[in-house]
């Protein structure tokens, strides 16, 4: 409902009203002329009044209304944006952080193209050492699911992540030495550790330390984020250990340690530990600006 019409039923609304007086001083006037009059004039008042009172209702919901969609519809908009400003600008890297680490770390490398870059390597049961990193990668899965809030996602995510870029480091350095059984072993090896560390507690990072009032914006900007991530390191992986096109073969394993060491060191820095928190307890800590490495240690005075 607009605002002219609005005023013209707060303007109608006023006329009833003076009339109903009207109508009521008619009841008192013909009062003598008899019971009949005194009745009609009362019951045509009392509709009168009815209908006043309902007008008077609907202007003041549509009132209402209008006032809180004043409110919403900014807020709205200004959610969009929020998850980039101030404190919730932080919990917005922090929520991305370790979903986008994965993908600078050899997820590509060591599940979405396991299989080929086996092959390249040149190792002859590729498709058993795939299916076996593959199974290890759900069970450690599940049993981070059971054992997160006892260990502490922090933990977990920073010793993985370091376990997953050592796995880089030591791949590249086989690249540098003569192929033998010896370096293939070792190298399916570090594969195991690294398909071991990718995907551990990622997610409840996005659920977990995100604020409440935000956390469907910032879900939805850092799923779309670690995607785009992948969507590039699945153009470009294929390239580095395809013997055909830029053959880095086990030296895949320097570029995954370049570009993942600045997400290793901000894992350790940026991850807090929130494991038994609630969120009105993280986001105390987030407003008094405790430092991420220590959540766990810090007493929290709301619950």
């Amino acid at each position: 409902m607009d605002a002219s019409l609005h005023g013209i039923l707060s303007s109608d609304a006023s006329q009833c009203v003076r009339f109903c007086i009207l109508k009521l001083d008619q009841v008192a006037g013909h009062r003598h002329h008899g019971t009949w009059y005194g009745i009609r004039a009362a019951t045509s008042a009392a509709l009168i009044l009815a209908a006043v009172h309902k007008m008077q209702r609907l202007a003041e919901e549509d009132e209402a209304f209008r006032l809180v969609q004043s409110v919403t519809l900014p807020e709205t908009w200004k959610g969009a944006y929020a998850i980039f400003r101030g404190i919730d600008g932080l919990r917005t890297v922090i929520s991305l952080w370790p979903n986008l680490t994965q993908q600078f770390i050899g997820l590509t490398l060591f599940a979405t193209f396991g299989t080929y870059f086996f092959q390249q390597a040149g190792l002859a049961d590729r498709f058993t050492i795939k299916c076996i990193t593959s199974s290890i990668h759900i069970t450690t899965l599940l049993i981070v699911v059971l054992v997160a809030d006892k260990i502490g996602r922090r933990r977990i995510s920073c010793y993985a992540t370091t376990l997953s870029w050592t796995s880089c480091v030591v791949i590249g350095i086989l690249g540098l030495i003569p192929r033998t059984t010896a370096t293939s072993n070792i190298f399916v090896l570090f594969v195991y550790v690294g398909m071991i560390s990718n995907g551990a507690a990622g997610w409840g990072f996005i659920a977990e330390i995100s604020s409440l009032r935000l956390r469907p914006y910032t879900a939805g900007f850092g799923a779309p984020c670690t995607c785009v991530a992948g969507v590039v390191m699945n153009v470009l992986t294929p390239y580095m250990v395809n013997a055909n096109k830029w053959n880095w073969g086990f030296k895949t394993g320097w570029f995954y340690a370049g570009v993942g060491l600045p997400f290793l060191i901000g894992t350790w820095f940026l991850l807090p530990d929130t494991s038994g928190r609630t969120a009105a307890e993280v986001d105390e800590l987030f407003e008094r600006k405790i430092k991420p490495w220590r959540f766990s240690k810090t007493k929290a005075t709301t619950t």
